[in-house]
């Protein structure tokens, strides 16, 4: 009896580590502007702030920089106004799995929580 719920212990986590085989990205914003960046975005922002960056750089801003390529989307000093990124509205296929990624940093909005 152990031996069979070892052997299908086996077999379930092969499975599992086979379905990271087959995995592709379905929608991707990486802000190089690329072909592969097939998920589009809006900037919203409020016109009368003083803001002195909002949109995507490649300039290494208070030790932000991009996760992977060269360019990524930064704010700095947004005047504590809300400005955000839509992004267009997905219709994903029934039976998958899916995951949505953010890498993000923050500085100097609290101490524990910097990132």
């Amino acid at each position: 009896m152990r031996a069979v719920i070892l052997r299908f212990g086996l077999i379930a986590f092969a499975m599992l580590l086979s379905f990271s085989l087959f995995a592709k990205t379905a929608y991707l914003q990486s802000f190089e502007s690329l072909a592969t960046d097939t998920w589009s975005y809006t900037a919203n922002h409020t016109p009368d702030s003083r803001r002195i960056w909002w949109g995507p750089t490649t300039e290494n801003k208070g030790s932000a920089s991009a996760y992977n390529g060269s360019y990524y989307w930064g704010g700095w000093d947004l005047d504590n106004v809300e400005s955000t990124l839509s992004f267009q509205t997905l219709t994903l296929q029934a039976g998958y799995t899916y995951n949505l990624s953010f890498y993000y940093f923050t500085k100097n909005l609290a101490t524990t929580n910097d990132y």
